[in-house]
């Protein structure tokens, strides 16, 4: 008896103690996003967003801040073409806030309510092209926003896999529709 009573816990605490899913690493290369390349001889970043420390916003405990993501796609895959004009990007918001959620599934006639931590992710930035005189030629605001929900019981290196998919997927939203604004609104600045 003794024997089976060790045999349940064992098999309790090892079925216990596995991983429900396995987490990918994001790897981030900026040459699958995106391209665009506008009629402008320099392009200038402004990074107006000043990270909050606010419990609220978990951006800072990243390796990577979403800002520096954004910063980074936009050297990488944003080009000047021509000997006029001037390309200013101004980052405005690169946040990720995380709230608890309350979710309630029904199970057999019987309502369960769980915790969820929910993370959101919003990316916005302004494009201003300018001309040689600084006279504003056409702007366009560009805004993102992508949401997670995740158990809240997560060990800190799953909140940091589960992040740098959102910050991946919102960068991937995000020059989508950089490319769609620019062209609606930038249409005769860009190739």
């Amino acid at each position: 008896m003794k024997k089976l009573f060790f045999y349940i816990i064992f098999c309790y605490l090892l079925v216990s103690c596995q991983s429900s899913d396995i987490i990918k690493n994001v790897e981030f290369d900026y040459s699958e996003f995106k391209k665009l390349t506008f009629l402008s001889n320099s392009i200038e970043i402004k990074n107006e967003y000043k990270i909050s420390l606010e419990d609220s916003f978990v951006d800072h405990t990243m390796e990577t801040s979403p800002s520096e993501r954004l910063i980074n796609w936009v050297k990488n895959n944003i080009i000047g073409f021509g000997v006029e004009n001037k390309l200013i990007i101004e980052i405005k918001d690169a946040s990720i806030i995380e709230t608890n959620v309350e979710s309630a599934e029904k199970i057999a006639g019987i309502i369960k309510k769980s915790q969820e931590l929910k993370f959101e992710l919003t990316y916005f930035a302004m494009f201003s092209l300018y001309d040689d005189s600084d006279n504003l030629l056409a702007f366009t605001e560009i805004q993102s926003k992508r949401t997670v929900t995740s158990n809240t019981l997560i060990s800190l290196y799953e909140k940091e896999k589960i992040l740098e998919q959102l910050v991946y997927k919102g960068l991937e939203d995000f020059t989508l529709k950089a490319d769609q604004m620019s062209r609606e609104y930038l249409g005769e600045f860009i190739l």
